[in-house]
């Protein structure tokens, strides 16, 4: 991976979300895109090309009122689909299917390394 890699985010609890972007930032990386829903996450995905993304870092759910994996799952075909050089880290409660690696959200202390080990 780059010194400075160009990350996505996608995370629906504004809380998560800043920890995150603060780890990433604090490890030399770029945040260029985030999304706190599905429909702008795979709208963002569409732009991955044009913003260089690198690695996008998913929640499993990005609905509180649905727990059920659908929206991580979207996501990692959606990337799949569109940008399969893109690396993607799940950080979810619960573990999301097809990622590069799923670090899970107890290990975000974790992220910034883990994205700069990619």
């Amino acid at each position: 991976m780059p010194e400075k890699a160009r990350v996505a985010i996608f995370e629906d609890n504004l809380m998560f979300l800043d920890a995150f972007k603060t780890r990433i930032i604090a490890a030399g990386h770029n945040v260029v895109s985030e999304a706190t829903n599905l429909r702008t996450a795979l709208e963002a995905v569409e732009q991955f090309e044009q913003l260089g993304v690198q690695v996008a870092i998913i929640d499993g759910n990005l609905d509180p009122n649905n727990t059920s994996g659908y929206d991580g799952r979207a996501l990692v075909a959606a990337i799949n689909r569109l940008a399969p050089i893109v690396k993607t880290v799940g950080m979810s409660n619960s573990s999301v299917e097809g990622v590069t690696i799923d670090l899970g959200k107890r290990n975000y202390p974790k992220l910034g390394e883990t994205v700069t080990n990619l």
